[in-house]
């Protein structure tokens, strides 16, 4: 089982609308192929976290890689796993107010340097009470 975390933006077009069936797309597609996960919205930015098995996690992200409504796509980390974080969620989605690139940044070099379960969950809180903010 692997995690994989990776931010992209959003084209400029891109509507709640357009996000409401991405993430009903992605609960449904998710469940059936044992995928779960985040997605962190401001803006036009969106980091998103995915927890399943190796195949089924590469699969969906080569699929997100091709989707023409963000652009780029760039690897965080990706962890091999023994539990889910996000175990209860086929999709959780989180709106914040718009994230900027410095955000972004800061985020993916603490999540570069991290290692273990808990220390991941520190920092997602802490970006979470950035985003609050």
């Amino acid at each position: 089982m692997i995690r994989l975390a990776y931010f992209s933006q959003s084209i400029p077009t891109t509507t709640s609308g357009d996000l409401k069936r991405i993430l009903a797309s992605a609960r449904r597609n998710n469940k059936e192929s044992g995928v779960t996960g985040v997605l962190v919205t401001g803006g036009h930015i969106y980091l998103q976290i995915l927890e399943g098995l190796t195949p089924a996690v590469l699969s969906l992200y080569l699929k997100i890689l091709q989707d023409k409504r963000h652009r780029n796509v760039e690897i965080l980390r990706v962890t091999p796993v023994k539990q889910r974080i996000f175990d209860a969620w086929s999709m959780a989605c989180v709106e914040a107010a718009p994230l900027d690139i410095e955000q972004i940044i800061q985020f993916k070099a603490k999540y570069l340097a991290l290692g273990e379960p808990q220390e991941f969950m520190d920092v997602m809180q802490g970006f979470m009470n950035v985003l609050r903010e």
